[in-house]
């Protein structure tokens, strides 16, 4: 076995046999990288972004829910009021009857 060798093969064919590992794992990644991890990204972003619309929507959508149950609240307190004030003035009127 000569001096400048391991597992039978020379340096210079150790050496070839490297590049040509890393050079296929170089392309392996970026074929994986290319194919599957850029465009499996690219759909999580999409996804986010939707997801982050859809929850600036819901909270407008419930802002103007909100500002329309109070406009509701408020007449029927309103309308509460002056049925308060109706039956207060019906009172007033049986009760004159009966006096007069």
């Amino acid at each position: 076995m000569p001096p400048h060798a391991f597992l039978g093969y020379s340096l210079s064919e150790l050496g070839s046999i490297f590049l040509l590992i890393t050079g296929f794992g170089g392309w392996f990644i970026w074929l994986v990288n290319h194919f599957i991890t850029r465009p499996l990204q690219d759909s999580i972003n999409n996804l986010a972004n939707t997801v982050q619309d859809f929850k600036n929507s819901s909270k407008e959508e419930h802002r103007e829910f909100k500002e329309h149950f109070e406009k509701l609240d408020k007449k029927l307190e309103e309308h509460e009021l002056k049925l308060t004030k109706d039956n207060e003035e019906i009172k007033t009127l049986f009760n004159r009857k009966e006096e007069g």
